[in-house]
């Protein structure tokens, strides 16, 4: 009963103070400040709960030896007085229910007091990084230049500037070349026939085209066949270039002779002058395709290549001249049963060692006539 009572003597005297305080609270009280008040009344009531022992021990909350603890009394960590120690009542958190979990909630903080006078520096601190950058040290004196390096590769090309003034005239330049030889070439495809000569024809899309034929003779008349055509020398040509006449064949039907000869006739007409002979009548013998030979072919494309000035060829005399005016009759002499159909001439320009005979042979008299390909 003794620690009882002293428990509520301290109280006693603690809600003695407390009200002594309460009364004489105001702004003259003491002559102190309002944070002075607190820390002064924040400190009397630690120092009373402090000291405050409720169960009558040592003041670490446990009783001494032999004594029981009085549970008449109220704790001051009780906060719900059911005399158990709860869970929100630990305070302090160390699980021990005594005079620290007691303690009232921390007052606001007071206000900053003024700073102080700065410290003594501290030791130097250890050296940064090796790759950390410094301050950039004073530039040192130019040094002597060194080797050129090597050529870089060219840049883009710029843009084009702006032309500039014509400049003199160059010195003469030297002789003037030769001419480039411009050879003609024309094509025929008029031609006039006997009445008595056969066409033949080359079918078209609209209309089919008659060609003059030499071939077989006429059964009604008994002549043989015999074409005309006709050209003229034009402006471009050079004297004593050889003129070459190209004869297009299309020969058709059996072989039943021997082979075709046909003669050539030529008539010039000369400004000045009237018309005339131009060279003598040769023979031609045609040189027929092994296919046509062996009577296998059905129609084929024949070309004879005849110079008309070079002796090679037709042997004509070598006087052509600009405006020329000529004209061929080719006759039949002999057929081998086949029928030519002319149809075109084509007349072309070479230098002289270029020309020759193709396609057949180019006999000189009439004695010469025989289908005998060594005659």
């Amino acid at each position: 009963m003794q620690l009882a009572e002293r428990f509520r003597n301290r109280v006693s005297a603690l809600s003695l103070i407390s009200l002594s305080l309460a009364l004489g609270c105001s702004e003259e009280f003491l002559g102190l400040e309002d944070y002075q008040r607190d820390l002064l009344l924040g400190g009397l009531t630690t120092a009373l709960f402090g000291q405050l022992d409720v169960t009558g021990g040592d003041g670490d909350g446990e009783p001494p030896p032999g004594q029981e603890v009085p549970t008449d009394g109220l704790n001051c960590w009780d906060l719900n007085g059911n005399g158990e120690g709860d869970p929100e009542e630990d305070l302090d958190a160390n699980e021990v229910f005594d005079a620290r979990d007691c303690q009232g909630l921390q007052g606001p903080p007071g206000e900053a007091g003024p700073q102080g006078e700065a410290g003594p520096p501290g030791p130097a601190g250890p050296p940064g990084p090796a790759d950390a950058a410094g301050t950039a040290g004073p530039a040192g004196a130019l040094g002597p230049a060194g080797p050129a390096g090597p050529t870089g590769p060219p840049g883009p090309t710029g843009p084009q500037g702006p032309t500039g003034p014509q400049g003199p005239p160059g010195p003469p330049g030297g002789p003037q070349g030769e001419p480039e030889p411009r050879f003609f070439s024309i094509f025929v495809d008029d031609f006039f026939a006997d009445i008595a000569v056969i066409p033949g024809q080359l079918p078209v899309v609209l209309l089919p085209i008659v060609e003059p034929v030499l071939g077989p003779r006429e059964p009604s008349t008994g002549a043989m066949p015999a074409i005309v055509y006709r050209v003229a020398i034009p402006e471009q040509y050079q004297s004593g270039n050889a003129v070459t006449m190209r004869l297009f064949f299309y020969r058709q039907g059996p072989v039943t002779g021997d082979c075709l000869l046909y003669s050539v006739d030529a008539g010039r007409l000369r400004n000045g002058f009237d018309i005339a002979a131009y060279g003598q009548r040769r023979v031609i013998r045609m040189r027929l395709p092994a296919e046509e030979v062996s009577g296998n072919g059905t129609g084929t494309m024949m070309l004879v290549e005849l110079p008309l000035n070079s002796s090679v060829g037709l042997d004509f005399p070598n006087d052509l001249a600009v405006a020329d005016f000529l004209a061929f009759e080719l006759r039949t002499l002999e057929h081998d049963g086949g029928k030519y159909e002319l149809l075109g001439v084509e007349f072309f320009e070479s230098e002289p060692d270029t020309a020759e005979v193709f396609g057949a042979d180019v006999l000189d008299t009439d004695a010469e006539v025989s289908c005998d390909a060594g005659a």
